[in-house]
């Protein structure tokens, strides 16, 4: 599962690591260290909310 982040000209695009808990940054554009660290931590605080959202799509996509 991944995730697309903007704000103004600033964007960045994660793949989340459901096994292991992870994140790993494919791509950012025009973000600065401070910037990166502010959306990995938006990310790690919802992480369960975010895998549970995901699940949920693939159950009603699948049908199982």
């Amino acid at each position: 599962m991944h995730i697309h982040c903007k704000n103004g000209d600033k964007q960045c695009k994660y793949w989340f690591d459901l096994d292991y808990y992870d994140l790993k940054e494919a791509y950012s554009y025009k973000m600065s260290a401070a910037d990166t660290r502010f959306v990995r931590k938006i990310l790690f605080d919802n992480f369960e909310f975010f895998k549970k959202a995901w699940n949920a799509f693939l159950k009603t996509k699948l049908g199982s």
